[in-house]
């Protein structure tokens, strides 16, 4: 069984294979536009023929090579990936009140919406000095379905 740092760990492998055989066909490309060039300088000279012969016979073998290697560790990396995927999700674990440090122990989290009558609408929270006042302080703020987590002092209170 494998757990989900193997999957991001065989994710990253397969995305930085394909990236080092995109680079090395890349190459591939450049040494072969590099041989066609010295093949004209050569002026087709019987010299330049074999060097120009071994050293392509080089690239391609290195080509051959390298992409069976590419292959194999891409198909481990995405044999592991599905054998990842197919676990089933690990059990979630809920957060015990006694793994809080102390200070959080204590603290109480109160939901209050804000209606249109009230004061506070329409004001930032930093203009209402909650803290300095009673010391609480607004940790979050649930407004159109999304929630805003410690918002700053600039954030504007609204109904609902």
């Amino acid at each position: 069984m494998l757990s989900r740092s193997c999957l991001l760990a065989s994710y990253l492998a397969i995305n930085v294979l394909a990236t080092l055989f995109c680079y090395t066909m890349q190459v591939f490309q450049e040494f072969g536009k590099f041989i066609d060039s010295r093949w004209r300088e050569a002026n087709y000279d019987e010299h330049a023929f074999p060097s120009i012969a071994a050293q392509a016979l080089i690239v391609l073998a290195s080509a051959i090579l390298l992409r069976r290697s590419f292959v194999k560790l891409y198909s481990k990396a995405e044999y592991a990936l599905q054998e990842t995927l197919s676990q089933p999700p690990a059990p979630h674990r809920e957060l015990s009140t006694h793994t809080l440090p102390a200070i959080l122990r204590d603290a109480q989290l109160t939901t209050v919406p804000i209606a249109e009558q009230m004061p506070s609408t329409g004001k930032l929270i930093g203009e209402l000095a909650l803290r300095t006042a009673t010391g609480a302080s607004i940790v979050g703020i649930h407004r159109d379905g999304t929630d805003i987590i410690n918002p700053g002092p600039d954030e504007e209170l609204r109904p609902g």
